[in-house]
């Protein structure tokens, strides 16, 4: 994975290789490769949560990275701060993305190697949510250009971001409540995946139907984009109004055109369709700048006792599907979110994960070679400070130069923004 994507926290509400990897912390015969020193990207009296991060590299080949994050306020209300950084261990100043009387929470973050930047929240107010966006030239505080993704009487959430080398940007995001009519005529509401493409510039373009069927919802849409435009779009589908029942994963793959104006789509392809009994948790997607595509998910496996396993699967640059593979099948939390970066070229890749050991969540992240085969056992992220000190909600991006930022929610005392650097070897 390169330098243009972003990975943002989640709030969790086919034959498999034989190989296991297990959940252990580094010992000194693994040279780490993340820092294992947090950055405090913000220890403020109010509450910090959400973190998303962007990294990229320039022609200089020198890395770049932001965090943003929500923060509650004394109004009683969110908003969106931001801060950027540089590895190993420089942080800019924070500054506000948006402070209005509204909600504003649930940011995702993408950098082009210029250094430019967006930013996309979720705004609500007055029990409607809308999508807004603000675009930044680099090193810059005030937006070159913001407004609205998706802003109607509808409800639009969950909104992600990914950007390629000039700065293109697409925005996907769902709309929990779409109406249409059905065969009999008949108004009914179904759960759709949009996204919407702007130019380097932040204007708005073309407006993409992701996945628009009103026979059945789909949501929680993930989204990398590679350096030429290639991206893709995974997202969940299932019965209506029943997030477990009939569920689907599935990638849409697409390639913007050079004037950045509009897309064409490449193909959708079903990455699994589990048994009710297994359900999918959560899942995530990367693409590197060949064209490559890698879905990691993290399924349900038993119910009684619960146990849960993270899988992958490939769709290459000529669209064809790989195998299912393992790659992470020891003690992790159920409702872990599973992240995903991959290498700019060899299709080496890292996950995040949670892990509780005696009753404290645990960031993890675990570097894997293209077969899924682990570099290292899993590292946790904020070693530093021991096993006494909770993390959780962590988010992942990598630049050109394999420099991989991870920004975390850290609680031992309140709830606050750490971040570290690490290099995929």
């Amino acid at each position: 994975m390169a330098l243009w994507f972003s990975r943002n926290a989640f709030r969790t509400p086919a034959a498999s290789r034989s190989f296991r990897p297990t959940v252990e912390l580094l010992e000194d015969r693994v040279v780490p490769t993340l820092s294992g020193t947090p950055l405090s990207v913000s220890s403020s009296s109010q509450t910090d949560t959400n973190p998303a991060t962007a990294m990229a590299s320039n022609g200089s080949n020198v890395s770049m990275g932001i965090v943003v994050w929500t923060q509650s306020n004394s109004n009683g209300d969110t908003d969106i701060m931001a801060r950027t950084g540089s590895p190993p261990s420089t942080l800019g100043s924070t500054f506000t993305v948006a402070n209005t009387p509204a909600n504003e929470d649930n940011a995702d973050v993408a950098m082009d190697q210029n250094g430019d930047f967006v930013v996309v929240w979720v705004s609500t107010q007055n029990n409607n949510s809308d999508i807004l966006y603000a675009f930044y030239r680099a090193n810059q505080t005030i937006p070159f250009q913001s407004g609205a993704v998706a802003a109607t009487s509808l409800q639009e959430v969950d909104p992600q971001v990914a950007m390629n080398k000039q700065g293109a940007f697409v925005v996907t995001y769902t709309v929990t409540n779409e109406p249409s009519f059905n065969n009999n005529n008949q108004t009914v509401t179904s759960q759709v995946v949009r996204a919407q493409l702007f130019d380097n510039l932040g204007n708005q373009n073309q407006t993409i139907r992701v996945a628009t069927s009103n026979t059945v919802d789909q949501f929680d849409p993930r989204i990398s984009m590679s350096l030429n435009g290639r991206f893709a779009i995974s997202y969940m589908q299932s019965s209506p109004g029943q997030p477990q029942t009939n569920q689907k994963l599935f990638v849409s793959i697409y390639t913007i055109n050079s004037s950045f104006t509009s897309v064409n789509k490449n193909g959708n392809f079903k990455i699994l369709s589990p048994s009710s009994s297994q359900p999918i948790i959560d899942q995530d997607v990367a693409v590197d700048t060949k064209g490559n595509t890698l879905v990691v998910f993290n399924q349900q496996t038993q119910s009684s006792p619960q146990t849960q396993v993270i899988k992958g699967r490939r769709v290459n640059s000529s669209n064809s599907e790989g195998s299912t593979f393992t790659v992470q099948s020891s003690s992790f939390d159920l409702g872990s979110a599973v992240r995903v970066v991959m290498n700019a070229t060899d299709k080496d890749f890292a996950v995040t994960f949670q892990f509780t050991t005696g009753g404290t969540p645990h960031a993890f992240v675990q570097e894997f070679n293209s077969n899924g085969t682990a570099q290292s056992p899993a590292q946790q992220i904020n070693s530093v400070n021991g096993t006494g000190v909770a993390t959780s909600d962590s988010a992942i991006s990598i630049d050109a130069n394999n420099n991989y930022f991870v920004g975390y929610e850290t609680t031992s005392n309140s709830s606050d923004i750490d971040a570290e650097f690490g290099t995929l070897a």
